[in-house]
């Protein structure tokens, strides 16, 4: 018959435990997770600066799009019309460039 003792599941547990979180610490300092990257997706003008859709390229999920205005402005979910009539929308993880026609309902 075969002892199982409390201390041994323990210190087997907590010997997991150390090693997963060093693999994963190593792993994320490595770079595994995260983003491999920001893309320009679409260049337009807003208000005369320019209004860039990016990609985040994310390496386990998925992917997120924003609107980058004048270099420094997030918008990471709505909508915007720029200065060329089309209505760009952000959706979280996609977007949608349009013809903006204001009588349309």
């Amino acid at each position: 018959m075969v002892e199982i003792k409390l201390e041994n599941i323990l210190s087997v547990g907590i010997a997991a435990g150390i090693v997963g979180g060093a693999i994963f610490g190593v792993s994320c300092l490595a770079g595994a997770w995260g983003v491999r990257g920001t893309i320009d997706e679409y260049t337009s003008q807003y208000k005369g600066k320019p209004a860039i859709v990016q990609k985040n390229d994310v390496k386990w999920g998925p992917d997120t799009y924003h609107i980058l205005l004048d270099g420094r402005d997030k918008i990471t979910a709505g909508k915007i019309v720029t200065d060329d009539n089309k209505l760009i929308e952000i959706f979280g993880n996609s977007y949608s460039v349009k013809d903006y026609n204001p009588n349309k309902k």
